[in-house]
């Protein structure tokens, strides 16, 4: 098992390109760390040396909760993106956002900004993505090539191949239980070539741009970037291409068979 310190931590963060003040976003497969000083508290120490009292630290902490037909509870309901957005999303200084499928847990100043939303989609103008933005989020992958703003672009474009689903159930907050509708950003269920797999050589090519900062550290291959860049980069590119996010080939071949 490779172990390193807290302070080994941090200077890799820092040699990625993290720096005080940041808004930063964290997608994480935590085990690419191999073994920190301290485990989870130490990786959160690391960020919060990191980013100092005025940076704050953002993680997915996704229930699906109304696609699994379940009561969404921002303070007990489970995040399904790993144990260390549990972790944060249990800190008595975290916020969560009342989102039933898609929510986000902030630690730091402008937790609070970055939570807001108005509208109840999943990646829509009004939603989170969009708050983030506005407060020019930087986003770190650590151990993992998954990135939810893929779906902001989606969405916000309109791809043909994703469509809002509409879905009903119960929020308890604190004191409250309420009835609400909140949609799912998801999939014609006709549509192939829309997996992660077959966007991976898209992916990359952002991934290689002087964009993206890349790092190996642990056992993984942790990337770093600004979500304005990444966004525009690929908005770009469907301007160009309504299908370059998934395997055109595939997809038209899909839909051929059903006629």
């Amino acid at each position: 098992m490779i172990k390193s310190s807290i302070k080994d931590f941090e200077v890799f963060l820092k040699q990625i390109g993290v720096q005080k003040k940041h808004t930063l976003l964290v997608h994480s497969d935590i085990t690419s760390l191999g073994l920190i000083e301290k485990d989870l508290n130490g990786v959160f120490e690391a960020f919060q040396n990191v980013l100092g009292p005025e940076g704050t630290l953002i993680v997915p902490t996704f229930s699906f909760s109304f696609c699994n037909q379940k009561i969404f509870d921002p303070q007990k309901t489970p995040s399904t993106s790993g144990v260390f957005t549990n972790y944060i999303r249990t800190l008595h200084e975290s916020k969560r956002s009342v989102h039933p499928n898609h929510s986000f847990s902030a630690i730091g100043p402008k937790k609070e900004n970055v939570l807001k939303f108005s509208d109840k989609t999943s990646f829509g103008p009004g939603t989170v993505f969009t708050s983030m933005l506005n407060e020019d989020v930087q986003v770190l992958l650590l151990g993992t090539f998954r990135n939810s703003y893929v779906h902001y672009v989606e969405k916000n474009f309109g791809v043909s191949y994703r469509y809002d689903k509409f879905l009903t159930g119960f929020i308890a907050n604190k004191d409250k239980k309420y009835e609400d509708t909140f949609s799912m950003y998801v999939r014609d269920i006709n549509a192939q070539g829309t997996d992660e797999d077959d966007r991976k050589t898209q992916r990359n090519l952002f991934f290689d741009s002087p964009l993206c900062k890349s790092k190996g550290f642990g056992y993984g291959v942790h990337r770093f970037f600004r979500a304005k860049d990444y966004c525009e980069f690929f908005f770009d590119k469907l301007e160009k291409d309504p299908f370059y996010l998934i395997n055109r080939e595939k997809f038209e071949a899909s839909f051929k068979k059903v006629e």
